[in-house]
């Protein structure tokens, strides 16, 4: 059985022979996050972990098989992204005398000394192509839109011809602004506002995407967080969330003002559509919209003051640090949200009950103190499609962990910022995962760096009942990405991490580790677009594999934190 994704930088194979009994001890030892496939051995199993029942040899495992004379242990290397048929494969064969030796037709496996080192590279990627691909697509997407249809990007672009043909006989192709969607500008407004005159800037896609929001819109009040994120049982994308459009402007307020100012290049517009904008994101504050006050408001998981009040965070932090999140309070700027208003937001945000303490501990016991983000208040959201109560009230996110660092950072909170790096960590060592077994009951791919993408209230991850118990246990790359970034602005910074940090590594480090399992995990090579096959983009997630490469999530585009990895 092929297995789906592929193995990280590097394995051991330790293999020591007895001569004496003519039988040779071989200790087996994956040292990658993910697994080594065990085609077929018969020599025998002593101890240790022993490969599932399609051979899947797990993770940072170990054991110990003996093999008599002639026997022989096979292993192999497994991948969506390298598209190797067959799958390179290397032998640990016995001779007559007890002695182990190794072939392959595999890459980069020496043997010495009686040890075998496996060291499959982890895929090049150049992030910044990878960038300016997605803005390739997004850019074709708009102009396959029939007229008059606006330019707002729907939550997921069909990578194949038949699914976007019949996306576009679909009323939501007319106008769909989802949540994940409206990130594209905040994204690329903050990369061109910061980057002016470069590669990826002005962006022509860019300015036609206000322009249309703004035909659509021109008071700039589109009520919406976007609708697929924030509703359930019987909204459907384009209906109003109960409410009202006060409770959820800045979601999708904030993103559009940080696109305006960069089609401007940060100046007021002659038409006041970028004051409109900020006038209504000026107006948010923090110490009334808080979690108590959504609860109980008429619409099933009231999220507003997670969306909200991430977003409200971010966008001023842009719009202060004109496209980056470097501040002080000399950066205020006429037209720009304040820094101290940034500040004030922030502060409301540390102790309003938008994040928790959440104490954490290492492989060897020792507690740290850690915080984590709440996503929503009552249930987690999506409860009309997949049936996610066991997951109970306040889950968190990992998008919400990646927005936590990057607005702590903002805000020069290295305590905090750190603190949640643990949660991060604490969460991606324990229950991360990029491969669940065929019962769907275990992890046969162990990751330590790509936190899941929801955990409940007690940092474990639960199942989409509805969807045959898959667990949520796979990461996000938006999340993946943006924690990235967020870790090389602090290594740029603060260089060493504060003593509540846990763990031996470094920011640095850090970074170098969580890259390695996004090249597997999270990236894909050569994906078809209207007929282009040509194309490094990102999967949703850890755990899509090749199904990954028939979609786009356009606001998981995050320009900054791609420039930011390739460094």
């Amino acid at each position: 059985m092929r297995f789906s994704h592929s193995l990280s930088a590097i394995g051991f194979l330790f293999i020591s022979s007895i001569s004496s009994t003519y039988a040779a001890n071989i200790t087996f030892v994956n040292n990658t996050p993910a697994v080594v496939h065990l085609d077929y051995t018969n020599c025998t199993w002593v101890s240790g972990s022993q490969p599932d029942g399609s051979g899947n040899f797990p993770s940072h495992a170990s054991a110990l098989y003996s093999c008599a004379p002639y026997q022989n242990l096979d292993f192999a290397q497994y991948g969506v992204d390298t598209i190797i048929t067959p799958a390179p494969k290397s032998y640990i064969s016995v001779n007559a005398g007890g002695v182990a030796g190794l072939s392959t037709d595999s890459i980069d496996v020496t043997l010495k000394s009686n040890t075998a080192t496996i060291a499959w590279p982890v895929p090049k990627l150049n992030y910044t192509d990878m960038a300016s691909n997605i803005g390739t697509i997004v850019q074709q997407y708009i102009a396959l839109k029939p007229s008059p249809a606006t330019s707002l990007l729907p939550n997921v672009i069909a990578m194949d011809t038949q699914t976007l043909t019949a996306q576009k006989n679909s009323p939501d192709w007319q106008l769909q602004a989802s949540y994940d969607a409206s990130r594209f500008p905040l994204w690329n407004g903050a990369y061109c506002l910061a980057n002016v005159g470069v590669q990826l800037c002005p962006h022509d896609f860019l300015t036609s995407y206000m322009q249309s929001v703004k035909t659509s819109s021109p008071s700039g009040s589109i009520n919406t967080a976007g609708y697929w994120a924030f509703t359930a049982g019987s909204y459907q994308d384009g209906q109003a969330v109960a409410g009202g459009s006060a409770d959820v402007k800045p979601a999708l307020v904030g993103p559009l003002a940080v696109a305006e100012a960069a089609v401007d290049n940060g100046q007021t517009t002659s038409d006041g559509y970028y004051n409109t904008l900020i006038n209504q994101l000026a107006s948010y504050d923090l110490n009334v919209h808080t979690p108590n006050s959504a609860q109980g408001q008429g619409y099933p998981n009231s999220s507003d003051p997670y969306f909200n009040g991430a977003l409200n965070l971010l966008t001023e932090a842009l719009l202060t640090g004109n496209g980056n999140f470097n501040l002080n309070a000399s950066d205020s700027r006429t037209g720009y949200v304040s820094y101290n208003q940034f500040m004030a937001n922030y502060t409301a945000w540390t102790k309003d009950g938008f994040i928790v303490p959440f104490t954490v501990s290492d492989e060897n016991g020792k507690e740290y103190p850690g915080i984590r983000v709440v996503f929503s208040v009552d249930v987690a959201p999506h409860t009309g499609g997949d049936n996610w109560k066991d997951a109970g009230a306040s889950p968190t996110v990992s998008e919400g962990m990646a927005y936590g660092l990057l607005v702590s950072y903002a805000a020069n909170d290295q305590a905090s910022f750190d603190k949640m790096l643990n949660y991060i960590l604490f969460e991606a060592r324990t229950v991360g995962c990029a491969g669940m077994d065929s019962t769907q009951t275990s992890c046969s791919v162990k990751t330590n760096y790509l936190m899941p993408w929801m955990v409940d209230q007690t940092g474990k991850p639960f199942h989409y009942v509805n969807a045959g118990g898959f667990l949520t246990n796979g990461s996000a790359t938006d999340a993946d990405l943006n924690i990235a970034w967020a870790l090389s602005l602090a290594n740029d910074k603060w260089k060493t991490p504060s003593n509540n940090l846990m763990g031996n590594e470094n920011y640095a480090q850090l970074i170098t580790d969580l890259k390695n399992e996004m090249a597997f995990f999270d990236f894909n090579q050569q994906v078809n677009f209207m007929g282009n096959g040509n194309y490094t983009t990102f999967s949703p997630g850890s755990q899509w594999g090749n199904a990954g490469r028939s979609v786009l999530y356009p606001g998981y585009d995050a320009p900054a934190a791609l420039k930011a990895m390739a460094s």
